[in-house]
């Protein structure tokens, strides 16, 4: 019990009259009011809105996707518990170095999702910031297999958050472990290992600008 509210109480069991009691009782009410203000003054403002949904995070060798823990690889189903159904899938055949591969949209998330029908499993995913442009028919592909919407959710790497503005440079000042490196026949790519994946990075070409992080093999 607070000292000040102990006194008081103290002073009612020797208060004569009611009269004498009221008063104190006023006191005290105005005494706790003014000393609960002066603790809301002090005390640190909390965020009173959530961060925009998703929320994925890798921390500590695991990925959640609001809180839930998702495996990756793992399987269609596990992704759409944690996100819903996709928007829509594209089937890509085999070629000469690519195996077939189901491409799962999220438009309305920006998420992408692969998964590889031979193992029945998502073994990549991808959140853009940046949409496909369809200037030519490589990027009318490109745009075919992205999300129409950029990622408006929230994305950390053990408590470090990232978004568009984020570099990987940026990134590797402030993670205290595995850093970003990047690759020399892809200059606007950077890798890092992470628990059982690869998180690439991929910039703009003047790599002043985040576009996408992939998780996965």
């Amino acid at each position: 019990m607070e000292p000040m509210r102990f006194r008081a109480l103290a002073m009612f069991a020797r208060a004569s009259s009611y009269v004498s009691v009221c008063c104190l009782v006023a006191a005290l009410l105005l005494s706790g009011c003014s000393a609960d203000a002066d603790r809301e003054d002090s005390a640190p403002t909390l965020a009173t809105s959530s961060p925009q949904k998703p929320v994925v995070a890798l921390w500590q060798g695991r990925l959640t996707i609001d809180a839930q823990d998702v495996a990756l690889p793992g399987t269609v189903a596990a992704w759409e518990a944690a996100l819903g159904a996709p928007s829509r899938t594209e089937a890509l055949a085999s070629s000469a170095t690519e195996p077939a591969v189901n491409v799962y949209i999220w438009d309305d998330r920006g998420i992408v999702a692969v998964e590889r029908p031979d193992l029945a499993q998502v073994t990549k995913v991808s959140l853009l910031w940046e949409a496909a442009k369809s200037s030519s028919a490589s990027d009318g592909e490109n745009a075919r297999l992205s999300p129409t919407s950029t990622f408006p959710g929230s994305l950390s790497i053990d408590g470090v958050y990232i978004g568009p503005e984020t570099t990987p440079a940026k990134l590797n000042a402030a993670l205290d472990g595995p850093r970003f490196l990047q690759l020399k026949t892809f200059p606007h790519s950077w890798n890092m290992p992470y628990a059982a994946w690869t998180v690439t990075a991929i910039t703009d070409v003047k790599g002043q600008r985040l576009l996408e992080i992939s998780i996965g093999d």
